[in-house]
């Protein structure tokens, strides 16, 4: 707020008041700012709760780090582990890309169920600092960073997306961009009734420009005749002659106009999304060692 811009007080005719005539509880009234609302609880706010709260009951034990960790019991595991499997099926999670989040915390719950099982509920959990510091931190840490990356889509301008997004796993940006739509867009169906955000033209612009944006990276680090390049096939120029149809579908219609095209354009994007994500990682695995071209007979 721009304090010099606010309105002087004025009597009844209008005219301002003389400094000292206005009321003593107005003039010594703090000016208003502008007060950012407090971001959403994250699951690493979770896991502080709870090892904060076994701290507070239990006897605390020190890593070789130097981190503290409650003696929890095993009944204070399997409730915490209960409280942090919760916190993974919340729905804002089912299309965040975290099969292998999902399969680590599986792996934990199996240990835990084996060193759990005929073990009375008052006992010592025997491996506290694994639990604590390790597999529930970690999941607590992934989750957190997905609702941090999804925080600051809702935190960006009009045009800021592109920013938003960064320069991230490519399907993981096509998940959170249809999750930020999906919360803010009127949802169709296909025909197969798999569902889309029905996206404006000002919304489809700024899609277009990170696909753009993400294959021009790609083509930059994965050589022609190159493993990333075989990866990905022929599903860039589906893309592209998807994304080609924007300026004619937008011509001459208000930017808040939902888009016509929007059923092709969200499967072409989900469709050129995984086998980019696929194609990134090889690069990346094939920027490590030398490309040597094949060379024909």
């Amino acid at each position: 707020m721009n304090l010099l811009a606010l309105p002087l007080e004025t009597g009844a005719d209008g005219a301002a008041l003389p400094p000292d005539t206005v009321d003593a509880p107005d003039a010594l009234a703090a000016p208003a700012v502008a007060v950012r609302p407090a971001a959403p609880p994250t699951a690493i706010d979770t896991w502080q709760t709870l090892i904060a709260a076994h701290l507070a009951a239990r006897p605390g034990l020190v890593s070789a780090a130097g981190e503290l960790f409650p003696a929890s019991t095993i009944g204070d595991v399997r409730r915490a582990a209960l409280q942090f499997s919760k916190e993974l099926c919340q729905p804002r999670y089912d299309l965040a890309n975290l099969a292998a989040t999902r399969a680590a915390w599986r792996d934990a719950l199996a240990r835990i169920r084996a060193q759990c099982g005929a073990v009375p509920w008052g006992a010592v959990y025997p491996d506290n600092e694994q639990f604590w510091l390790g597999d529930a931190r970690a999941l607590a840490q992934r989750l957190a960073t997905v609702d941090v990356r999804r925080n600051r889509l809702v935190g960006a301008g009009p045009d800021g997306l592109a920013r938003a997004v960064g320069t991230g796993d490519p399907l993981t940006t096509y998940l959170d961009l249809r999750a930020y739509f999906a919360a803010r867009r009127l949802m169709r169906a296909d025909d197969r009734g798999w569902r889309y955000p029905e996206t404006t033209i000002a919304d489809v612009v700024q899609i277009a420009h990170i696909v753009q944006d993400e294959l021009r990276r790609f083509i930059a680090t994965a050589p022609a005749g190159s493993t990333a390049r075989e990866v990905l096939g022929d599903h860039v120029a589906q893309w592209q002659r998807v994304a080609a149809m924007i300026p004619d579908h937008a011509r001459g219609m208000p930017r808040d106009q939902v888009y016509p095209g929007n059923a092709e354009l969200w499967r072409a994007y989900r469709r050129v999304s995984v086998p980019l994500s696929v194609a990134r990682d090889v690069a990346r695995d094939e920027a490590r060692r030398p490309f040597v071209p094949q060379v024909g007979p």
